[in-house]
């Protein structure tokens, strides 16, 4: 009975570790955090803030538009909100008041089409994708590399 209870409870937090790899790599490839751009650790900071604070902002429309359609929002395109939003922010900045929130409804509902399903994906192969430049390593101080 234990080892049963203990099976379940192991499998239980597999999975749900799993959705928390899954919205990782969502973040990465999505938003574009595969590379961070900025050079000093406080503006890293504030970019992988930014971009957390966009993911979850996302992820929180996803799940209202959700709760109106009792749909499951793990299962809706996190992707095809995101293009949604893109094509429809025009409309929403130049409305206001009651106006925006007749438009509101019905992009919550669009958004609730695009279902993620279980997709069966042949094995990927293992590659590095960003290729290494083409400089040689920094083998001396730097002031030895100055040109004159």
């Amino acid at each position: 009975m234990q080892q049963c209870l203990l099976k379940k409870y192991s499998l239980s937090l597999y999975q749900q570790r799993w959705k928390i790899e899954l919205d990782f790599r969502t973040i990465k490839t999505y938003r574009g955090m595969d590379m961070l751009h900025c050079q000093t650790p406080e503006m890293v900071e504030k970019e992988i803030a930014v971009n957390l604070l966009a993911y979850h902002l996302i992820r929180a429309t996803i799940a209202r538009g959700a709760c109106i359609k009792d749909k499951e929002p793990r299962y809706l395109s996190f992707m095809a909100t995101v293009q949604l939003m893109r094509t429809t922010v025009g409309m929403c900045m130049t409305r206001t008041g009651r106006d925006l929130g007749r438009l509101i409804y019905p992009l919550l509902m669009a958004m609730t089409e695009t279902e993620v399903g279980k997709r069966i994906r042949p094995n990927q192969p293992h590659v590095i994708k960003r290729r290494p430049k083409a400089y040689p390593f920094m083998t001396k101080p730097r002031k030895e590399y100055v040109m004159a």
